[in-house]
């Protein structure tokens, strides 16, 4: 006989699980077995389409994750024997896990889109002489993951591992804003100035090193048509006339690559942070976890977000253009803009709110805050 003990608690995402077995030498093969979580979890958002994106399952060997990929009508499957710390399903906000009190000795993990919606299934192999277990069904908050003890946190969509520290701090730095001013949307806005205020040094030297490309401008158009027959000679001349003026061709390139992780941490933690769920800013933007729909027009929603993301974007490429860029600078920049604004359309409203406000910032930054920079006199 199998007996299963379920006991909760108030105010708690944990449920002990208990398996006795009476006799197990007599009907237990091997002395092991399994407990399984079949069929993954159903979407809990308007965007289901969004959330599947986020669906996984997980098994926790020693420091190593099984994470299979789910494809479509073909079955993708992991298993592997070793101490078993936890196995977990999860959506884009919460987290279905179980977690052995003695890790276990082996796990399953696999995926199948199923009708569009991936479906992720786990089995976690026990030896009878263990039977205690806890069963976690809740957020995907790290502070409470975290308190768990056993790594569960890895789950979390925090970007790439290099820059997961850096997602976290984001994510503490979120809920300790919040506790002071409880208005996630305020929040995200400070954010965007506490950010611009850190990246200012970096920013600042792109600038300058633009407006340096920018001013000699007239005089690189000049060697081009002088040398338009003689592609060295121009080359040759352009470098001398780069190293006379000052100019670093690839100044303005570096602090932007120094600042990309930062900005990649923050849209990878605002884009699926379970704190902008449900949370209201002002007005018509009451989920910051959704596009900002102000109103729908034959089945099509109008998002203000994205176009004020977008037009400060269009806005800042056009302040940093070269002048005489020509018409490939221009339809690269027509270009990008669309693309952006098609690619943002229908994400959160709190990942839009902090780039717009970012953009707003660089524009005023650079339009009003940046001195002119000093340059050599031409020889």
């Amino acid at each position: 006989m199998v007996q299963k003990k379920l006991t909760f608690y108030p105010m708690s995402y944990s449920v002990d699980l208990e398996v006795t077995f009476k006799t197990p030498d007599r009907f237990v093969s091997r002395g092991e077995y399994t407990l399984s979580w079949n069929g993954g979890l159903t979407s809990s958002e308007k965007n289901t389409k969004d959330d599947h994106t986020y669906f996984k399952g997980y098994a926790y060997l020693g420091d190593e994750l099984l994470e299979p990929s789910a494809k479509e009508n073909k079955l993708s499957e992991e298993n592997q024997r070793g101490q078993t710390r936890w196995t977990a399903v999860k959506s884009k906000y919460f987290l279905s896990a179980i977690i052995p009190e003695t890790p276990g000795l082996a796990a399953t993990v696999s995926g199948l889109i199923e009708d569009g919606r991936p479906v992720f299934n786990t089995t976690l192999v026990q030896p009878v002489s263990s039977g205690r277990a806890t069963l976690y069904m809740g957020p995907q908050d790290y502070k409470t993951l975290r308190s768990l003890g056993v790594d569960l946190e890895k789950t979390m969509n925090l970007g790439w591992s290099i820059f997961r520290p850096l997602g976290r701090l984001i994510t503490w730095s979120l809920t300790k804003m919040y506790a002071i001013i409880p208005n996630y949307g305020l929040v995200v806005i400070i954010f965007a100035f506490l950010v611009k205020l850190l990246l200012n040094p970096l920013t600042k030297q792109s600038f300058v090193s633009n407006k340096k490309m920018q001013a000699v401008q007239p005089e690189i158009l000049k060697l081009k048509e002088r040398y338009k027959n003689d592609p060295k000679k121009l080359n040759s001349a352009t470098m001398k006339l780069y190293k006379d003026r000052g100019v670093n061709p690839m100044g303005g390139c570096l602090p932007l690559l120094l600042q990309m992780p930062i900005l990649i941490s923050f849209f990878t933690v605002f884009r699926s942070t379970i704190e902008f769920r449900g949370a209201p800013f002002f007005g018509w933007i009451t989920d910051l976890s959704a596009p900002d729909t102000l109103a729908t027009i034959g089945g099509f929603p109008l998002n203000v977000l994205p176009v004020l993301m977008g037009g400060t974007m269009f806005l800042q490429q056009k302040l940093m253009a070269t002048p005489g860029g020509g018409s490939q600078q221009k339809m690269m920049m027509y270009f990008m803009n669309v693309f952006f604004l098609f690619l943002f359309y229908s994400f959160p409203s709190g990942l839009n709110l902090y780039y717009s406000v970012f953009n707003i910032l660089s524009i005023l930054q650079q339009k009003y805050l940046v001195p002119d920079p000093d340059m050599a006199k031409p020889i």
